[in-house]
Order: structure tokens, then sequence, then C-alpha cells
């Protein structure tokens, strides 16, 4: 058993309530321990139970008496374009009792080895909870301030976590060890935003600047990290159409959370005629959503491959409609009947991005990849009568994110996209081949 008891204090609040006090509490028992006569093939069997708090204040870019509230002078920042100063008075308003807060976590989970450790399980159910944590909400502007810094809030958190290790080959020249890992976050849920200034969703949390494409919001009673925008009107699923084939567009849409939901990775180990090492390790994860800026503008400008693909027809999307070209829309109309028109290529791709109908450019975080491979060597020192100056030696031959195994989205790779809310016009995904010596004395 274990604890700890833990008081911070923090500049950045209060001075009259500036300290958090966190605790922690954890137990574990080894039962195998006990059963050894009776299970001796059981090498370790032990479970275990923790409980803690994380403290959590005001980051440390903040100062609390450089904002305005009720009492306080105003913070004044300066800056110098050319030959003249700048002066600007920020415009958020902090709560004067403001505090900090404590994230907490429960875990119960158990490990089992067995056959002297050539296999085994661990596994661990986790929940917690985040509560009145500092966080500045957008509020209206014509109050005068652009966002207030308060506490606000419930999330509440819930995943399990399975680890399982087999050594599954064991003969004369091979030997083949592997982990693999699984996690399933199964809740991590807005329970609440704050009933005290009735806010059930925040601002714009994340977004891919300068453009009509869906931004990352909290919302009251929804997953974390909602991407929240424009996008096609639907009636029973159903896309609605214009009468020239063009989607209606309707605002305030969900398109799905940034979080995957199912996370983990397959580590495999083989050893051959005791001196080669191969080492493949592959990692995945299915759901989640992310939208893409570089889909967006490439289909607008007619760079994408589905600018210039073929349609039912059997004629490319970019011929006139007179002639079987166009992109082949199906849909309804408003009053829901079934209706389905040939659009030009220009005007339908360019439309999505006009109209802010980008359904088509928000995909699917799932995938499953080849993280890195790798061929090693043990150099045999003491054979060639070097034992004396060095106790071992590997060199190995590293290649990393070698191979994209599958992705539910084909334009993209989504174990590469540069923000939480999306790919943002970013450098293509890299592959590296390279070498490692390593060498022990």
């Amino acid at each position: 058993m274990n604890g700890t008891l833990r008081n911070d204090w923090y500049s950045t609040l209060p001075k009259e309530s500036n300290d958090v006090l966190s605790k922690s509490f954890g137990a574990s028992v080894i039962f195998s321990e006990f059963t050894k006569d009776a299970l001796p093939w059981l090498s370790l069997g032990k479970v275990r139970a923790s409980w803690g708090e994380i403290p959590q204040a005001l980051g440390s870019g903040t100062t609390f008496g450089a904002y305005r509230y009720p009492g306080m002078a105003y913070g004044v920042n300066q800056f110098k374009w050319g030959s003249n100063f700048l002066m600007s008075t920020p415009d958020q308003i902090v709560d004067p009792n403001i505090r900090g807060s404590v994230t907490q976590q429960k875990e119960i989970g158990i490990d089992l080895e067995f056959v002297q450790g050539k296999y085994g399980i661990s596994a661990t159910f986790w929940d917690g909870s985040e509560v009145g944590f500092p966080y500045a909400l957008t509020v209206n502007g014509a109050s005068g301030f652009s966002s207030l810094l308060t506490n606000i809030g419930k999330i509440s958190k819930k995943g399990i976590e399975i680890s399982l290790k087999a050594r599954i080959l064991d003969i004369k020249n091979l030997r083949w060890n592997a982990t693999f890992n699984y996690a399933d976050l199964i809740e991590n849920d807005i329970v609440e935003l704050s009933k005290e200034y009735g806010i059930t969703q925040t601002g714009n949390l994340g977004a891919i600047w300068g453009t009509g494409m869906p931004y990352q919001v909290h919302t009251e009673g929804k997953r974390w990290g909602q991407l929240f925008g424009n996008g096609i009107k639907r009636i029973n699923g159903q896309p609605v159409l214009n009468e020239d084939g063009s989607y209606v567009r309707e605002g305030s849409q969900y398109f799905g959370s940034v979080l995957p939901r199912y996370t983990g990775g397959l580590q495999n180990q083989f050893t051959v005629f005791k001196n080669f090492q191969v080492n493949a390790n592959f990692d995945y994860q299915f759901g989640g959503k992310f939208a893409s800026l570089t889909q967006m503008f490439g289909s607008f400008s007619g760079l994408t491959e589905r600018t210039a693909a073929v349609n039912d027809k059997g004629f490319s999307v970019r011929d006139a409609v007179a002639d079987g070209g166009g992109v082949h829309v199906y849909g309804v109309n408003a009053e829901g009947q079934p209706v389905d028109y040939y659009v030009d290529a220009r005007d339908y791709y360019q439309g999505l991005v006009n109209n802010n109908t980008i359904d088509e450019f928000i995909y699917d975080l799932t995938f499953i990849k080849l993280r890195e491979l790798s061929v090693g060597y043990h150099i045999p020192v003491a054979k060639l009568g070097l034992s004396k100056y060095v106790n071992n030696a590997t060199f190995s031959v590293v290649s990393r994110n070698p191979l994209l195994i599958y992705a539910k989205t084909k334009d993209l790779d989504p174990s590469e996209i540069s923000a939480t809310y999306g790919e943002t016009g970013q450098l293509p995904g890299t592959r590296s081949l390279g070498f490692n010596l390593r060498i022990g004395f």
C-alpha cells in the first residue's frame, strides 16, 4: 500500500485561495505467493487498485492580476509597429472567486503470468472525472469582454485497457515473442459546462482558419471534441438537393468526436539463429473524425483524383453533362421525393466549398499501420576477439512508417494528421530508412 498527500500553491491564482490539495492511494496483493503449490503454472497473480487526484490551475502564461476583474487594474501589453507603439488591453474578465481543481481517477486491475512468464495478461478498468476546472468561456462581446475565466463543468471518463503477451514460438533456431495492447475509451463525455452562466457549448476550440470547415467544440451531453459547423441538410439520412443538383446547406451540425474509440498496437520480436533479431511493430485506432483542408482546396482547384474520375456512364466527370459527363448526385428534394442529377464537375466541387456543404471532406480516423520494422544482427564480439574491449554490439537497419496497411479513407494517412481537429494542408507523411549501431562497454 502507498499513498500521497500533496499541496500546491499557484502564483497565478488569487492570494486568498491559491492552493490545491491533492491525494492518492494505491494497494496491490500478489496472491500467487499463496498458490505456488496449488497452481505451479501461475508465475504471477496480482490484483491492484488505486485512486488519485492531479492538481490543475491556470497555465504558466496566465497571471491573475493581468486581467480585468472587479477590484483589479487593467493589464496592458505593448507592441511596436515601425516607429509607433500600439497598446492593447486584455478583454478577458476573471472570476474573483476562481480556484484550482483536481482531476480524479480510480482504477482496478489484474496481472497474470503463466509458465515462467512466457504468457501473460494485464487488464485494467479506469474511471475518472474533471469537475470545476478553470476555463475561459466565450461571452457576448456586448458585455465589453470576449471571455470569462471561471470554474466550470464536469467531464466523465471511463475506459478499459488490456495487454496480452506470449512466447508464440520457441524452437531451436527461432523464437517469436509478441505483445498485443488494446484500449477502449468507453466514455469521455461533457456532462456539464456552466449552469451558472447558462452555457452548454464552448466557442471555437480549434479550426482550419479562414475556411468554412467545421471547428472543434465541447458540447454538454456529447463526447469530448465535437466537429461542428455547416453541412448538407438531410431528410431521413438522404441529402436534400436544389433543382440545379447542388446540396441544400444546414448549419449547426455535429460530424462526430475527434477522439478514436479504440486504440492499441502489436509488437513482434523474432530471434533467428540467436544472432539475428527482427522487430515488427504495428499500431491501430478505430473511430473518430477529422476534416481535410487539402482535399477541400484540392477538389475546389481540380487537383484531386476525384475531380477526374469516371462516372457511372463511363465518361469523365470533366466532360460536359450534355456529352455524358458530370458528377452523378443522388438525394431527395425539399418534399422528400427521390431525385438525381448530373452536375458539371467544376460546379459540383466548387459548390461544395462555396456553399459550405463540406461533408465530403470529413474523414474517419480509423487506420492500421506498420509503424516500425527493424532487422538487427548481434555481432559476436567474443569470436572476433573484441570481448576485452566491447561487451556487446548490435547493428540494425530500421524503417519507420513503412506501410499504411488499412485506412477507412483512401485519400490521406489518418495517423499523420497535423491537428486534433484535422489535416491543415500539411506536408505529406514521410517514411524513413536508416541504420543503428549500438555498442556496450
